[in-house]
């Protein structure tokens, strides 16, 4: 009905009386109504709390398991494989649950080692005509370039350039992970008044918030000299 009196018209006097017993408050915004989480908390409560994926390989998935909405943190010492082993998970994940992945990594660059490293990990096959057959190629071609994306590592380097790119990637494809490798390789702006352990305590919130908002799974590659340069 166009308004209350053309409704009263048709329906009566009580008409009016039920629609507003029965109206449901806008929502405020930032506000959560915790009835409208029913089915996700009743999901938990009959099959309890989520264990995250798994990638197939037992001594892997004994220790750890993979969901969106997080930040994992990889870290260790300098050139012992952060990025080899960051790729090998990203690239399983890709396989077993179609999670596609979008990179910021300055350290594997040209983009074309870096297709070379995942292509080997997904055919098992060194990267050479030698060892690599034409329709393994093309098979390998095909799957990284619909579930792996790059962004250009030396056009914008703030956090800020990166989230907001890959929130496009988002949108038009549907990632699920995305790739900071390294830490260190990002401009980083720190404000007068704050040290070096906040401005990293701020600049993974922003990472997590972000995992949370858009329900991915954020790598970021950390070496330690990073954290030790940028608290002094």
């Amino acid at each position: 009905y166009k308004d209350a009196n053309e409704l009263m018209q048709k329906e009566g006097g009580t008409a009016m009386k039920r629609i507003l017993d029965n109206a449901q408050e806008v929502p405020e915004k930032g506000v959560v109504d915790i009835e409208s989480q029913y089915d996700n908390i009743y999901s938990m409560y009959k099959n309890g709390l989520p264990r995250g994926l798994e990638i197939g390989i037992r001594d892997i998935d004994d220790n750890i398991r993979w969901s969106t909405s997080h930040l994992a943190i990889w870290t260790g010492i300098p050139s012992h494989g952060k990025s080899e082993m960051l790729d090998f998970i990203v690239a399983k994940l890709a396989v077993v649950h179609g999670w596609k992945t979008v990179f910021f990594s300055p350290e594997n660059y040209p983009l074309e080692m870096h297709y070379s490293k995942i292509a080997e990990k997904l055919t098992g096959r060194q990267f050479s005509r030698h060892y690599m057959t034409d329709e393994e190629f093309d098979e390998a071609f095909n799957f990284i370039s619909e579930h792996f994306f790059w962004l250009e590592p030396y056009e914008d380097t703030t956090v800020e350039s990166i989230l907001m790119r890959t929130k496009y990637h988002i949108k038009k494809y549907g990632i699920k992970q995305l790739v900071i490798d390294p830490f260190n390789c990002l401009e980083h702006t720190r404000r007068k008044d704050e040290t070096g352990s906040d401005y990293i305590g701020r600049f993974l919130d922003e990472l997590e918030r972000f995992a949370r908002k858009y329900d991915i799974l954020i790598h970021l590659v950390a070496h330690p000299v990073s954290y030790t340069h940028l608290t002094l």
